[in-house]
C-alpha cells in the first residue's frame, strides 16, 4: 500500500467540504459560494505571501489553504459578514499558521485558531443563523430574521425534535456542520482514502456510542450529540486534521481524550462549539505525542510489518 501524499489528502478533504458548500448553497443561496471563495482566496494569498516572505516555494499540499477557508466557511452562519469571515482567515493563517513556522510545524488546526480568535471578536454575529430557505441579499450587512442555533436549543433542552432536519441539516446553524447524512458519507469516505487519522476520528466517534450504550440513549440522542454543536464535522476537520493528529496508539489515546472532553464541555456547560475548543486545547498533547519513543517505535514496527506482508504479496502472486 502506497504512502498517502499530502496532495491528495487535500483533494478528499476539498471534494468532502465542496459536497457540504452544495448543500449549503441549496439552503442559502448563491451566498454561500461567494463566501467560500472569499474565504478560500483570502486563505491561499495570505499562505502564499508567507511563503514568498520565508523564501519558499508554493507545493500542491499548499493547496491546503483553501481547505482551512472552506472549513471556517462551512462554521460560519449563512449571514456572517464578508469582512468578518477575511478576519477570520487572517487569525487562522497568520496565528495559526504561519506564526508556528508553516504546515510542517503547525501546534494546532489554523481553522479552530481563527474561530475561536473570531468568536472572541464577533462573538455575537457567529452564534445567531437564519433559517434554511431564507433569501439572503448578496450585501455584506444581512437584514434577515436570525435566531439562536438548533444547537443552543438542543443544550437548553435535550428532548427537542431535531432527527428529520438533522438527517439533511435543515436547521439554523453553522452552514456546512449539521447534515448528519453527508458527514456520515463523508467521514466513510474520508476513512477508507485514509484522508484522516483512522484511530483518532474512530476512538472520538466511540465516546459518544458508548455513551449512548451506557445511558440506554436511542438512536435520535445519538444524532443530536453528533449533528449538533459542530461535533461530527469538528472531529472530521479539526480533530483527525492528519497535520496534527497522532497516528496509531497516539491517534486512540488523542481521540478518547478529545472524545471526553467534547462531551464534557458539550453537556456539562452547554458550549455551541465545544470541539473547536478542544481541538485548541488538545493539540498541543497530539503534538507531544507524535514525538514520543514508544509511539515512533510502534509507528516503525508497524511500517516494518506492512512491508513484509507487501513483500509476501510478491512473492506469493510470483509463484
Amino acid at each position: 500500500m502506497q504512502r498517502k501524499t499530502a496532495a491528495a489528502v487535500v483533494l478528499d478533504l476539498f471534494v468532502v467540504q465542496l459536497a457540504l458548500l452544495i448543500l449549503s448553497s441549496y439552503y442559502y443561496g448563491v451566498r454561500v459560494l461567494i463566501l467560500a471563495l472569499i474565504a478560500a482566496g483570502t486563505c491561499l494569498a495570505l499562505d502564499a505571501a508567507c511563503l514568498h516572505l520565508r523564501h519558499r516555494p508554493i507545493r500542491a499540499a499548499h493547496l491546503d489553504a483553501v481547505n482551512t477557508g472552506l472549513t471556517l466557511t462551512l462554521m460560519m452562519p449563512a449571514s456572517v459578514r464578508y469582512d468578518t469571515l477575511i478576519i477570520t482567515c487572517f487569525a487562522a493563517i497568520i496565528i495559526g499558521k504561519a506564526l508556528f513556522g508553516g504546515r510542517a510545524n503547525l501546534l494546532f488546526p489554523p481553522a479552530a485558531v481563527g474561530y475561536t480568535f473570531s468568536i472572541l471578536a464577533f462573538g455575537s454575529e457567529l452564534l445567531q443563523f437564519p433559517q434554511p430557505g431564507t433569501a439572503l441579499s448578496l450585501g455584506n450587512q444581512i437584514d434577515a430574521a436570525c435566531t439562536i442555533s438548533a444547537s443552543a436549543q438542543f443544550n437548553t433542552n435535550r428532548m427537542i425534535n431535531l432527527t428529520d432536519k438533522l438527517l439533511l441539516g435543515a436547521f439554523p446553524g453553522p452552514m456546512g456542520t449539521g447534515c448528519i447524512l453527508l458527514l456520515t458519507v463523508g467521514a466513510v469516505i474520508l476513512i477508507a482514502r485514509r484522508s484522516v487519522s483512522i484511530s483518532t476520528l474512530v476512538s472520538f466517534l466511540a465516546q459518544y456510542l458508548l455513551v449512548c450504550v451506557v445511558t440506554g440513549a436511542d438512536s435520535a440522542y445519538g444524532m443530536k450529540l453528533l449533528g449538533c454543536n459542530m461535533t461530527l464535522f469538528g472531529a472530521m476537520f479539526l480533530i483527525s486534521d492528519q497535520r496534527i493528529a497522532p497516528k496509531s496508539l497516539g491517534g486512540i489515546l488523542y481521540g478518547t481524550l478529545a472524545g471526553i472532553l467534547t462531551l464534557y464541555l458539550t453537556t456539562i456547560t452547554d458550549i455551541e462549539y465545544a470541539v473547536v475548543i478542544t481541538a485548541v486545547l488538545l493539540s498541543p498533547l497530539a503534538q507531544f505525542l507524535r514525538t514520543q519513543s514508544w509511539q515512533l517505535e510502534y509507528a516503525r514496527r508497524r511500517q516494518l510489518y506492512r512491508r513484509r506482508r507487501r513483500e509476501q504479496e510478491v512473492e506469493q502472486h510470483g509463484d
